[in-house]
């Protein structure tokens, strides 16, 4: 698939590789190659990067490293690898937070006592996102119940996040 940014720049993914996951976000990627095309790599300090790429999934990461390298090579390459650890650290940092809030724990008692829908529903716009992502990045792809599983909550809370959103327009 491509994106035409500018002529120059194509955003270019080979759908088969993200057809069965759906924690992949095409507009989350498309976002972060605008920006990075239209500013280049150099303004961009080790931390600054690794913490705009820390927003994208693993799959999300690599697809946009093949773009980078292809269209900016050697330099592009190099700093990618140097800060993947610190965007690595900045993702685990990240869902380490949200796992020590009570947020997690409440979360974890509402998936055994088979509450979660009630308990979702209770939650804030920011709490749903932060438990999107520790269901977007605790996906076992290879595991099919893991999978279907996972699927359900993410798709419930999508649902949960667009619901409050449609709603919070329309009060404006």
């Amino acid at each position: 698939m491509y994106y035409d940014l500018e002529e120059s720049h194509v955003l270019t993914f080979d759908e088969e590789m993200v057809k069965d996951d759906f924690t992949f976000n095409r507009v989350r990627v498309k976002q972060v190659f605008a920006a990075i095309m239209e500013n280049g790599l150099d303004p961009f300090d080790d931390y600054g990067l690794a913490k705009l790429l820390s927003m994208l999934t693993n799959k999300e990461f690599e697809i946009l490293k093949t773009n980078l390298v292809e269209q900016f090579g050697f330099e592009a390459q190099y700093k990618l690898d140097k800060i993947e650890p610190l965007y690595r650290f900045f993702v685990e940092k990240e869902i380490r937070e949200i796992r020590k809030k009570d947020l997690y724990k409440f979360y974890i008692e509402a998936l055994h006592n088979g509450k979660y829908v009630e308990f979702f529903k209770s939650l804030s716009v920011e709490e749903l996102a932060d438990l999107k992502k520790i269901v977007v990045f605790n996906v076992d792809f290879k595991d099919s119940t893991n999978r279907s599983a996972s699927k359900k909550l993410f798709d419930f809370i999508t649902h949960e996040i667009r619901t409050r959103n449609i709603k919070k327009i329309a009060e404006v």
